[in-house]
């Protein structure tokens, strides 16, 4: 199902929601069954329909429900629009208990075009009444605030920029300088160029110096900052393959990232990006998607379910 519903099928879906947290319990294969199986357009009409039909959000109604965990967490970043969705996620990871996570920031801001860019701004603006970058002003410092500062900037679209100028002075912010490196040309460049540019850049780095650019990357840079400047080159490189190694980041290890796979599975479950990413996944790690998630002992129940429900679809 990849088309838009029909106002019947809206008012059936809406309907079948309602009904499943009505009175004592909650149907959960209900929600499992909708929730998960229709795409992010699809629930922009049941999300307002839901609304029109009962005067509250549906996010508010489950909200309400006993939804714990992580079934609950997933549950209840699919009841609202991706929209709504990324911009909660940059709010929350500038202004959580811990401080700053720079990591859902790059997630969530790299890789955007200029028009997303402008979107996003002007709904942080409408639904925190305040500018993004005062936000990353107020929370972020050092490296992290100089680097989401430039993301947020808008790029260079010129093509009168030089791709070996930019290579040579990449070049020597990092490998060719005798000391230390140039974490301002780093960040302004690889902020600046659009993703076109950036693989002449890249090509051109190589050409002449004969090493990698991530080997550059990592040769110089060490700890968030090192994974924040990749995860940018990686993301223009090959935005989807990055996206793979995301998922794979998630389930990796001895501890499951419930909060990234979740985040991750929220933010791009449109069925043709979904697509793209399992076949970039088993490219990679020579595995389905599906079968790494159905692997994990610390994923289970109904959160396995609706997992595998949007990740199969």
């Amino acid at each position: 199902m990849s088309q838009l519903l029909t106002a019947f099928e809206v008012e059936k879906d809406v309907k079948n929601l309602r009904n499943a947290v009505k009175g004592a319990g909650t149907d959960n294969e209900v929600l499992i069954e909708i929730l998960g199986g229709r795409t992010p357009q699809q629930m922009v009409q049941i999300i307002n329909g839901y609304k029109k039909a009962y005067e509250v959000t549906l996010s508010s109604t489950l909200s309400k429900e006993i939804l714990i965990g992580n079934f609950g967490n997933l549950c209840l970043g699919l009841s609202v629009p991706i929209l709504e969705y990324d911009l909660s996620c940059v709010h929350e990871a500038m202004n959580g208990w811990f401080g700053a996570n720079d990591s859902v920031l790059i997630e969530v801001l790299v890789g955007r075009t200029e028009k997303d860019m402008g979107i996003i701004k002007t709904a942080y603006f409408a639904k925190y009444g305040k500018e993004i970058e005062d936000d990353v002003r107020a929370n972020l410092s050092g490296d992290f605030r100089t680097l989401f500062l430039a993301i947020l900037s808008n790029k260079e679209t010129s093509d009168a920029f030089n791709p070996e100028e930019d290579a040579d002075i990449l070049y020597q912010a990092g490998d060719g300088k005798k000391w230390g490196n140039n974490k301002e040309a780093f960040i302004n460049i690889l902020t600046h160029r659009t993703d076109k540019q950036l693989n002449k850049i890249f090509y051109e780095y190589e050409k002449k110096y004969n090493r990698s650019f991530l080997g550059a990357i990592r040769r110089n840079f060490s700890g968030n900052l090192q994974n924040a400047l990749a995860n940018i080159a990686k993301s223009a490189m090959n935005r989807v393959q990055l996206i793979a190694e995301l998922f794979e980041n998630a389930v990796y290890g001895i501890d499951t990232k419930h909060t990234k796979l979740i985040r991750l599975t929220i933010r791009h479950r449109s069925p043709q990006v979904m697509k793209l990413i399992k076949e970039a996944y088993k490219n990679l790690y020579d595995i389905s998607l599906e079968e790494r998630i159905d692997q994990e002992t610390r994923i289970n129940g109904l959160y396995k379910d609706l997992l595998m429900k949007i990740i199969k679809d």
